[in-house]
């Protein structure tokens, strides 16, 4: 029987000011106990802030598997770092003869210094770090890195308008500054820039890689004195163009032509002026495009939209439009598409998916006999999906217009609408009720029909299995950090989040889910913002909350405690007086934290970020179990040490069998990591529940491998067998009485474009009487037959499924940057 996934909620993460938090915490007899290196860290409860970031919905976005390899593609903030410590063996530039002449040296500009005009020979792995100004540098032979700190920097024009003379990478760090003195930008396919912040330029042609942490501004996309045009392209994007702003991207002067692979966090603006998606543009606009013009004219260019603004529209060639839920195409005048019935098409994108194409006048080529002209095949749905046209005017290429009721949608549920009311053939109204209504939002501009503040903007139905209908609360994509982990006590929701690259600003929310509508009741992090959560678990007995992950100095295990009511208790206890900033090591503040002592240790030898990281953590009676970077580290629930066993690689993730009885554990083999992608053995360990302290496995049993080595890798154990996310390897399957194999699932994840496979990874995974769940990466939600391991559904969505747990019916999955999902799966 087919099965549908309803995607019920999603949790949006908002950044706002900080407001304190009430209830209490006893220390009471702990006190004696305490761990003396144990600190503890103030928490802010931000929860009313973060309401409006709660979006419930029946069936909302999702992204297709295009979208997902369109985002494969699409540089990341985790490929460099935004915070580079100079090594003490770089050597200042500005003073003597340093030895520039020689490939692969570590050179510093210093602050208050500044270097101008000089030679510096690339390869070997040649870096410069710019503390002063390096001004018009000009580096020859091969590629260097550039990387500009905060007060720093760099102005182009040794190499003309590119960073060197042949390829490299720039990284331009918060609170460091790239100039063009010429006003323009030009990077080469060989090149790769990245910028925590804004960017603007007269012209900039982007030809390779460039990484905008905020918005990116120029007059004109293109290199030369010349515009582009219809008859004249010069040099603008091409198909090596790989393009993230996370921001708004504006041309403020000329027309906007795009190629290659783009996602946009913000609007695309061109205003007055027109946007051509051309050649082999592959976009996904995570919000609105505004122009005078848009036009989609070529075999392979797709893009996936929310809302688009434009006086005219044009769609020709095989191109593709994919329209989100809740997508608006708002046309003041006329949407032509000359290639109706030959796969030029608006696409309806997601299960369930709602969306509305408004325009004075649509023109399209009619073809075949006078009776088939009047056919339309370029807007297409499936399944449960449906979209409104709001149109009074059609022209078949015939010359003559016609009104809408001689027009015969084809393709799916698509359906003449007006003010959002469906209307018959003859255009009389169905009913009076609003099928069609989409928010006013940043994202979709003045929506369609908006709902009045506190009502539904879609009808409201009965909640019921069959047909959930959750009501959009609010959207919001702005809070850029990644959901890890996701825990409930079977009433609440836990889920932590930490910041995607090498920074720290995490935080945990707390949750529930009745009748299909999911309620934000806490949402705290640490007062610094200076923790990343990587793993919670629950600890019910003793009413805390128990996590694992990294700060400044490294990897950290830590709880807080949890009121009657399961929310975090935030406060800061009074001690003699004394507020408890004011107490040495701060041991009364509520989230209390003591290091991973052999993680932060062995960080130096295990290839892992400074410090080590905590990857997951479990309660075995009176101790606790992390898997770090280090191996096994136990701990009392006094957070004191009292025992470890090292593994030959890093430690990911523990989980018990159902009857409690045993541990399960799996690390790395000790391959050498060279770096992300070097793949590595993965070791599956199983422990008597009586060894707390790990040191003699009942069974360690080589279990495949893994790669790249930086994933979730979760796991768990069903029926007596235990499932492991082996990352781009998929799904494995393993007897858990004897290790061995029996099973293993592994999406298609080939991309003949590329000739490789694409790092889509397995991450999380959880089981029930009939279906595996897999959090799979940019695949979104996988569900598998759990007797057959054959796909039963899926639902993609944006961005990466990191983690998933199942209570009450629902299926919760943590999401990469920025959010929780609920879904209900339903024949």
């Amino acid at each position: 029987m087919n099965k549908k996934i309803f995607y019920l909620f999603s949790a949006a993460l908002l950044i706002g000011g900080l407001t304190g938090c009430s209830s209490s915490d006893d220390p009471g007899s702990e006190v004696n106990q305490i761990n003396p290196t144990r600190i503890g860290e103030a928490l802010d409860d931000i929860t009313s802030q973060m309401q409006s970031s709660i979006f419930n919905c029946n069936q909302a976005k999702s992204r297709t598997r295009a979208a997902s390899d369109i985002d494969a593609q699409i540089p990341k903030e985790n490929e460099v770092s935004f915070n580079n410590a100079v090594p003490s063996n770089a050597v200042d530039i500005t003073e003597g003869d340093p030895a520039i002449y020689n490939p692969g040296g570590t050179w510093l500009v210093p602050k208050g210094k500044t270097s101008l005009g000089k030679g510096i020979c690339g390869g070997n792995g040649t870096t410069i770090y710019v503390e002063g100004t390096l001004e018009k540098p000009n580096i020859y032979t091969d590629k260097a890195t550039i990387i500009v700190k905060k007060g720093g920097k760099l102005i182009l024009g040794g190499n003309g308008n590119r960073i060197s003379g042949n390829g490299g990478t720039l990284i331009v760090e918060e609170g460091g500054t790239l100039e063009t003195p010429s006003g323009e930008l030009k990077i080469a396919n060989n090149e790769k820039i990245y910028i925590k912040g804004d960017f603007s330029c007269k012209k900039a042609c982007i030809q390779g890689t460039l990484y905008v942490d905020g918005n990116l501004t120029a007059e004109g996309f293109y290199s030369g004195n010349t515009a582009p045009n219809q008859y004249y392209h010069g040099d603008i994007m091409n198909s090596d163009t790989r393009l993230y702003v996370a921001g708004k991207l504006t041309s403020t002067d000329a027309d906007l032509w795009t190629d290659g692979y783009i996602r946009v966090g913000g609007d695309i603006d061109a205003g007055s002026h027109a946007i051509y998606f051309q050649d082999k543009t592959h976009l996904i606009a995570d919000c609105g495009i505004k122009a005078n013009l848009v036009e989609v004219n070529s075999n392979e260019a797709e893009i996936h939209v929310n809302y688009i603004k434009c006086a005219n529209f044009n769609q020709w060639a095989s191109s593709k439009v994919y329209l989100n839920d809740k997508g608006l195409i708002d046309i003041d005048g006329t949407y032509t598409n000359k290639n109706n019935g030959n796969n030029a098409a608006i696409i309806m994108e997601g299960d369930g998916a709602m969306g509305v194409v408004k325009a004075a006048k649509i023109s399209f080529n009619g073809s075949g006999s006078p009776e088939t002209l009047k056919d339309c095949y370029f807007i297409q749905t499936s399944g449960s999906q449906k979209a409104g046209v709001d149109c009074n005017i059609f022209n078949f290429g015939t010359g003559d217009d016609a009104d809408f009721t001689k027009v015969n949608f084809v393709n799916g549920t698509v359906e003449h609408i007006s003010e959002g009311k469906v209307l018959d053939a003859s255009g009389n109204k169905v009913s009076d009720e609003v099928k069609y209504s989409i928010p006013a939002d940043g994202c979709h501009g003045n929506g369609y029909v908006p709902s009045k503040p506190g009502t539904p903007d879609t009808p409201d139905t009965p909640d019921t299995p069959e047909n959930p209908q959750p009501v959009v609360v609010s959207e919001s994509h702005t809070h850029d950090i990644s959901a890890t982990c996701v825990q409930t006590d079977g009433t609440n929701v836990y889920v932590s989040y930490h910041k995607r690259g090498n920074e720290q600003s995490g935080c945990l929310e707390m949750l529930s889910t009745t009748g299909d509508v999911t309620t934000l009741k806490q949402f705290v992090r640490d007062h610094d913002n200076a923790i990343d959560f990587n793993h919670i678990t629950l600890d019910k007995s003793d009413k805390r909350l128990y996590a694992v992950g990294n700060n400044k100095n490294g990897g950290f295990l830590g709880y807080v405690h949890l009121t009657d009511d399961g929310k975090i208790d935030c406060t800061s206890q009074d001690m003699k007086g004394l507020d408890s900033t004011e107490i040495a090591h701060k041991t009364y503040e509520p989230l209390q934290l003591v290091k991973l002592y052999q993680a932060q240790r062995s960080a130096n030898t295990t290839h892992s970020k400074d410090g080590g990281d905590g990857n997951c953590v479990i309660v075995n009676g009176d101790n606790l179990q992390v898997a770090s970077t280090y191996g096994y580290e136990i701990f009392d629930k006094h957070l004191n040490p009292v025992g470890y066993k090292q593994t030959a690689g890093r430690a990911k993730h523990l989980c018990f069998s159902p009857d409690g009885n045993n541990v399960f554990a799996i690390h790395y083999d000790g391959t050498q990591i060279a770096n992300e992608n070097t793949e590595v053995g993965l070791v599956l360990d199983k422990f008597d529940k009586s060894d707390a302290t790990m040191q003699s496995p009942v069974f360690s049993k080589d279990a495949n491998k893994v790669k790249p080595n930086n994933g979730k890798n979760a796991m768990c154990v069903y029926d007596g067998k235990v499932y492991v996310c082996q990352s781009m390897n998929g799904l494995y399957v393993y007897d858990a009485n004897t290790g061995t194999q029996v099973g293993h699932y592994k999406e298609d994840i080939w991309s003949d474009e590329h000739q490789k496979d694409l790092a889509i990874c397995a991450n999380g995974v959880a089981v029930d009487a009939n279906y595996v769940y897999i959090a799979y990466g940019s695949r979104g939600l996988v569900v598998l037959d759990r007797n057959t391991l054959k796909k039963v559904s899926s639902f993609v969505s944006m961005r990466s499924a990191n983690y998933v747990t199942l209570a009450n019916g629902y299926i919760y999955v943590a999401y990469g940057r920025n959010c929780l999902k609920v879904f209900k799966l339903v024949k």
